[in-house]
């Protein structure tokens, strides 16, 4: 899709910073502020999915609390539809929380085991629009449970009778119950075997490509970023070292940390080029 062709941005962050305070040695020092995040910027399309790399540690997790509001910045801004989430009143910013939502990495601690699957998909509802009739939020959980391709029946069960897959899918019923604009995937299929990784990663393309949804999405898996993903940032020591499409930096990186992610995806035979695992699991993924 050319640039002519976008929508407006559904988000956009504008030289984002964020410190956390770090003791000093001495027993009078005070304080001493530890970068995190340096001027961060990119702007993420309904429809797109931004990825976001690095190693543990350079800030993937932070930016992702940024985006959510969870955390305030030091400085800069995230724009949601236009509008600036840390500048918000709390009544308004409890309004945007129903546009936008997250996905965690393992479905099992997600969801409460002594909750049912249709109240766990119902929380949002409950917590962001308590004025919505009951008889509407059960329909729109039966609505969610139906979209991800289980069935309304589901929400009577518990977690435990479920698959990791299906938990995941669950997860994601949770995530799209209060119709958002945007979800923020943290390692959605990691927990998961490669074969449900499949299956989940094509039903994320779907919903993506029938609601309009715009995906920021953290990986450290590089087929799994080739098969979502429009755009690409690599993080390093609080900073943005490198971006572009994901065949650029698989097959053109520049960066060394670029490069270092590359070379340390596994292989099952010895000296062979890493992308080749990369490139294969993508194909994998597109035949389910």
């Amino acid at each position: 899709m050319d640039a002519a062709a976008l929508p407006p941005p559904l988000l956009q962050v504008r030289q984002l910073c964020h410190s956390y305070a770090a003791p000093r040695p001495g027993l009078f020092a005070g304080p001493a502020p530890h970068p995190v995040l340096h001027n961060i910027d990119f702007t993420l399309h309904a429809g797109r999915c931004l990825g976001l790399v690095g190693a543990s540690g350079s800030g993937k997790s932070t930016l992702a609390r940024l985006v959510l509001a969870l955390d305030t910045p030091t400085s800069g801004q995230v724009l949601l539809d236009g509008e600036d989430l840390h500048r918000l009143p709390a009544a308004a910013l409890r309004q945007a929380r129903q546009r936008m939502a997250m996905v965690f990495q393992d479905p099992a601690t997600a969801l409460n085991p002594r909750r049912s699957v249709g109240w766990s998909v119902a929380e949002p509802l409950t917590v962001l629009a308590p004025s919505l009739p009951p008889a509407e939020i059960r329909q729109r959980v039966a609505q969610a449970l139906e979209d991800v391709g289980l069935h309304a029946r589901d929400a009577q069960r518990f977690p435990h009778s479920f698959s990791g897959g299906q938990r995941q899918r669950i997860a994601l019923a949770r995530a799209i119950v209060t119709r958002p604009r945007l979800l923020v995937l943290d390692e959605p299929v990691s927990a998961l075997d490669v074969s449900v990784q499949a299956q989940v990663l094509n039903l994320l393309l779907e919903l993506q490509q029938r609601l309009g949804l715009g995906y920021l999405l953290i990986s450290h898996d590089l087929a799994v970023i080739d098969h979502l993903c429009n755009q690409v940032l690599v993080l390093h020591q609080a900073e943005v070292v490198e971006s572009g499409t994901p065949q650029q930096l698989l097959h053109a990186a520049r960066h060394p940390v670029t490069q270092a992610l590359l070379r340390s995806v596994p292989t099952m035979t010895p000296g062979a080029a890493r992308l080749r695992y990369a490139t294969n699991k993508k194909a994998a993924y597109a035949d389910e």
